[in-house]
């Protein structure tokens, strides 16, 4: 090879490695494209599905795989017809097919879960190729939130069109073209058109000017919302001017589908305001009493004088305006600027602007600027006219606020309503009412009231009652749940109306009373035996208002405390004892008030003061009487002496004291058990033999669990015996474990102690006393069997002889079921 050849050769071998590595560095940046590609979509809040012509899943997002309820693994070993129940296997060839002929298709469908639940999806499919590859990508948008929004929006249709139709300021709901889709009756009073003229009526039609409308809705369409003074006309040409707020509303995509506006006719308040300015007299009566906050501003802005209104509205006093400057109440200092530009050419301005208060509050205002003007028309002052709007545009949020609280309420309420049409169709119902009459709401399309009237008549009666006022007020009605139960029924209803007074649909409140009314019943039958008892029982019966002063006392009050009952009516509780047991009940009953749910009553003891002066044990036990609402209106309760128990008491205790000594002192292990087997006292020398503490033991352990698992059973039927009155041994021998696990054998004493069903036991350690005696049994035997090889050495044809019938002896004692005792003895006698 020559020297061309060889360079030719190096330049081809040094071309392919700059062409490698190229292709190696665009590989590499394609690598890091796709992973950043699948990143972002991993990030995406939409679920992603890559799926093979198959119908396999070649790669799924985060969130695909959060929606479903998988891991990822999961998914890609799975296939479209697994989670899209409306694609099945049999139907995927068809649907490919028609993505490769449109290349993209949009469409709703259904999404299962893992746990087998199923929720509604939008999905936008698209046919791509990527390397020679024909594939399925599919984005999927969970519509189940969208689905309960359309359905709160039906549902807070109705509460929305009362309020709409019962405002007093006249409401209009118009489209982008002016056609005016709605009205309440308070824009028809003003507007002087009927409902029936309103489909050829146009917005523009009552503007006075329709280029002002031009610019409204140039304003509307900046800001969404503007708040300002127009001039409208009536029917009959009559000129209003009046405060419009109108309010823009859009759809998803944020086109304007119509215009909600609210009107004030405001005519009065502008012709005050020009007689104001024609008149100084009646200017400053106006000036001075006005609503609204004047002020009077020099050109470079100082405050020449202000009205009282205003003072109250921005918080300073008279003496703080001459060092205050118009521009310092402004939260933007441009928006003053604004206004003199604005005023300059043509007078008089109007509009929006945010103010401050004195203590930097801001507050959306509604102002009015007019400039006054000396004899060569050089501005000297501008009087200006300020409304605190900041209510009025948190009015529009409250309203939506309040209807999805309507919702909620409606829901949460625990009074049973119900919502249904004329003939009795069942429309709506919440919780409580499902709950009260016992059906479920799948089951409220096919539900018609009348069938839950106990008599069908009170139905014709019912709708007859509500006809003229459309109101039903604390109406009692026996109604019937769905198992045929009959319930007396307290019920409000208000009839809805359309826009022609017709009754379109009732709604019911219902409280069932069926308790209330038998507790009236019970109580009014039971009132005479009540009053014959109380007068004659042995208890002092009585009742107070919440003032602590007796309205009632039976004649037991004499046998107890020495006062005839009229001595005790109108009198109070302090007179009968003394300040700290005064106290003590106040603050029981004091508790007793602030604690609703525990008006079960309270049992305490306390000192009352006799008629002779003497201080009297006794027991009360009273509690809150409440009204049908809950409320607490009184107490009533017994009394009874104690006395002669709080002798009883104490010479108990003083016998209990003398027991427990004996008890404490005893020279043996002694406890006492419950008829649950539960150990309920120990003395300190069980608690030595057992290894546990007082505390351990008491209350917390079973006298089984200190015993042998082997007599366990004997000593239950012992114990079960016993309580039934059977023959059951008083005296007798078993094993006892301690803390550590030891075995003693114990000889126990045990008895039931007179007139309850507890047992008294003693116990002693004979552990060492039985060792001693297995110890002499071992003895005694080696001692026969010393005697038995003797005797056989003397006659050597008996060797071993005796030992063989011992054992024979033994084997055969074991068959029989002889006790071990009785073996040994066996085997010793034949021994011998």
């Amino acid at each position: 090879m020559d020297e061309k050849d060889g360079q030719k050769d190096r330049v081809s071998r040094t071309g392919q490695s700059a062409h490698r590595s190229r292709t190696t560095r665009h590989n590499r940046e394609r690598a890091n494209d796709a992973r950043l590609a699948w990143s972002a979509l991993d990030a995406v809040q939409v679920s992603v599905y890559g799926v093979t012509p198959e119908g396999s899943f070649f790669y799924v997002n985060d969130s695909a795989c959060a929606s479903l309820g998988y891991t990822r693994d999961e998914l890609l070993r799975m296939t479209l017809a697994d989670v899209d129940p409306d694609c099945p296997a049999s139907a995927r060839q068809a649907h490919w097919d028609r993505l490769k002929k449109h290349r993209t298709l949009n469409f709703e469908s259904r999404h299962r879960r893992k746990d087998g639940t199923t929720f509604p999806v939008e999905i936008a499919d698209s046919y791509v190729q990527c390397e020679g590859r024909e594939l399925e990508f599919a984005l999927a948008r969970d519509l189940t939130m969208q689905e309960r929004a359309q359905q709160a929006l039906k549902n807070s249709e109705e509460k929305y069109r009362s309020l709409f139709e019962q405002s007093r300021e006249a409401i209009a709901l118009v489209d982008p073209t002016g056609r005016t889709l709605e009205v309440n009756q308070a824009w028809l009073d003003l507007s002087g058109y009927s409902r029936d003229e309103l489909s050829g009526f146009n917005a523009a039609e009552g503007w006075a000017n329709p280029e002002e409308r031009k610019d409204f809705l140039r304003r509307v369409a900046a800001t969404g919302y503007v708040e300002d003074e127009v001039r409208f006309k009536k029917k009959d040409g009559t000129v209003m001017d009046c405060d419009l707020s109108v309010v823009e509303w859009k759809d998803e995509h944020g086109n304007t589908v119509a215009y909600q506006t609210l009107v004030l006719d405001i005519t009065e308040r502008k012709n005050a305001e020009e007689k104001l300015r024609s008149g100084e007299e009646r200017y400053r009566e106006l000036f001075e009493h006005s609503r609204d906050a004047i002020t009077l501003v020099a050109p470079d802005g100082r405050i020449l004088d202000v009205n009282p209104a205003w003072l109250n509205l921005h918080g300073y006093s008279r003496d703080e305006l001459p060092g205050l400057n118009a521009v310092d109440i402004y939260a933007n200092p441009e928006d003053r600027e604004d206004f003199l530009r604005r005023i300059a050419g043509a007078g008089f301005v109007e509009g929006e602007v945010r103010l401050k208060k004195k203590d930097g509050t801001v507050m959306d205002c509604h102002m009015v600027l007019v400039a006054r003007k000396d004899d060569e028309g050089n501005v000297v002052a501008y009087q200006g006219l300020v409304r605190d709007i900041t209510e009025q545009k948190r009015a529009q949020q409250a309203l939506k606020d309040r209807e999805e609280k309507f919702r909620s309420l409606f829901e949460q309420s625990m009074d049973a309503i119900l919502i249904s049409t004329p003939d009795g169709s069942s429309m709506d119902a919440n919780h409580a009412w499902l709950d009260l009459f016992g059906y479920s709401r799948d089951e409220l399309p096919g539900l018609n009231e009348v069938d839950m009237y106990a008599n069908p008549q009170d139905r014709d009666d019912f709708v007859r009652r509500i006809a003229p006022t459309g109101v039903l007020i604390d109406n009692e009605v026996r109604l019937k749940k769905k198992d045929g139960t009959v319930m007396d029924c307290q019920r409000s209803v208000v009839a809805r109306k359309d826009e022609q007074g017709n009754i379109v649909a009732y709604q019911g409140v219902i409280h069932d009373i069926t308790e209330q009314k038998r507790a009236q019943e019970e109580l009014r039958s039971s009132e005479e035996r009540y009053r014959l008892v109380a007068d004659n029982t042995m208890d002092v019966i009585w009742s107070m208002g919440l003032d602590l002063v007796f309205t009632y006392v039976n004649p037991a009050i004499y046998q107890i405390l020495g006062y005839a009952p009229e001595q005790w009516v109108g009198s109070s509780l302090a007179d009968y004892c003394s300040g700290e047991h005064l106290q003590q009940m106040k603050d029981i009953i004091g508790h007793e008030i602030a604690n609703p749910h525990a008006h079960t009553g309270v049992l305490f003891e306390t000192v009352m003061r006799h008629k002779n002066g003497d201080s009297l044990p006794v027991e009360i036990h009273g509690k809150v009487v409440v009204d049908g609402n809950g409320r607490p209106v009184g107490l009533q309760g017994t009394t009874i002496d104690i006395a002669e128990r709080r002798l009883t008491e104490e010479a108990l205790r003083q016998s209990e004291e003398r027991y427990r000594v004996m008890f404490e002192n005893s020279g043996t292990a002694m406890v006492i058990v419950e008829e649950d087997t539960t150990i309920s006292l120990v003395n300190h020398q069980f608690e030595t033999l057992s290894g546990y503490s007082r505390q351990e033991i008491e209350g917390k352990k079973r006298w089984t669990e200190f015993i042998v698992a082997g007599d366990v059973e004997r000593m239950r039927r012992h114990h079960r015996a016993r309580r039934a009155g059977e023959p059951a041994p008083e005296e007798y021998v078993f094993r006892l474990v301690d803390r550590h696990g030891n075995a003693r054998d114990m000889y126990i004493n045990v008895g039931l102690i007179p007139g309850t069903v507890r047992s008294i036991a003693s116990l002693r350690d004979i552990t060492e006393e039985r060792k001693a005696q297995d110890r002499l049994q071992e003895s005694f035997i080696d001692l026969v069997e010393v005697m038995t090889r003797s005797m056989e050495s003397l006659d050597p044809y008996t060797s071993g002889h005796q030992r063989r019938v011992a054992r024979l002896a033994d084997l055969v004692g074991r068959e029989l079921g002889m006790d071990d005792d009785r073996l040994q003895g066996l085997y010793i006698g034949a021994l011998l």
